[in-house]
């Protein structure tokens, strides 16, 4: 079995007891950073799985060395070899009856996991590319629920209702003036992430584009010893009373969040 697995962002306590069992008990991991999953796996008393796997090389998926593997699990191979019939072809439910999982389950003498280097995996990152191939090649997979900065945000800013747009990272350079334009007289709420490098032209963009007037809350280092929030007006925003250092989330408010 395949298994998606949230690492803690910054608390170790984070790690549910399912993750950490996933974890202990997969024979291969396929990692952002092998070198930091072997940290965490230390500081959480967790053994070395037989074997390591980056997920990515010179930013292209290593796809080299996941894809034997990710093969190895698909169901064609598994249900030939038990002569059934999946039910988890393209248009159709990956839902399998307990019969047919158990059988894919007791074919399957390994787990297998994927995880980032803090958080949920497929969230910014390659993550997506990897689903989209699991579907393509039949391979049964779950994504265990976790550690994650986007819903402790939501939360703390206490301006999403119900509609909301998850942007991920800005673009580093083109298509920042856009966003910034449609968020000016966007009705609703975008949540971003943004790097610790790139945050204080943010900040002066978010000055330039958004209305005085619009309410914006910034968090950074959620989970983490320093976690701070900020949340106020555009015109209140100033880049001397930011510290700079660790992940920040945004909630740029929408044309209704005007104060």
């Amino acid at each position: 079995m395949l298994y998606f697995v949230p690492t803690p962002i910054g608390n170790l306590e984070d790690i549910t007891v399912r993750a950490k069992r996933i974890l202990s008990e997969s024979k291969i991991v396929i990692a952002e950073d092998p070198s930091k999953t072997m940290q965490l796996f230390n500081l959480l008393g967790i053994a070395k799985p037989e074997k390591f796997i980056q997920l990515s090389k010179n930013q292209e998926i290593n796809w080299k060395e996941i894809l034997p593997v990710l093969e190895s699990l698909s169901l064609k191979n598994s249900f030939n070899d038990n002569k059934v019939e999946p039910r988890f072809l393209k248009g159709q439910s990956r839902t399998l009856s307990k019969e047919d999982k158990l059988k894919v389950e007791q074919s399957l003498l390994y787990n297998i996991s994927i995880v980032c280097d803090a958080g949920s995996p497929g969230i910014s990152d390659p993550g997506k590319i990897i689903v989209q191939k699991l579907w393509e090649i039949e391979v049964l997979f779950t994504i265990l629920p976790g550690a994650t900065s986007l819903i402790p945000t939501i939360v703390a800013s206490g301006m999403i209702t119900k509609d909301w747009t998850f942007r991920g990272f800005l673009p580093i350079k083109k298509g920042r003036q856009t966003f910034w334009k449609e968020q000016s007289t966007n009705q609703t709420a975008s949540i971003i992430f943004e790097s610790v490098h790139r945050m204080e032209k943010t900040v002066l963009e978010m000055k330039q584009y958004l209305p005085a007037n619009r309410l914006v809350f910034i968090a950074r280092e959620i989970s983490k010893l320093h976690e701070t929030y900020w949340r106020g007006k555009v015109e209140d925003l100033d880049v001397k009373n930011i510290t700079f250092k660790g992940e920040f989330v945004l909630v740029i408010g929408g044309f209704e969040d005007i104060i």
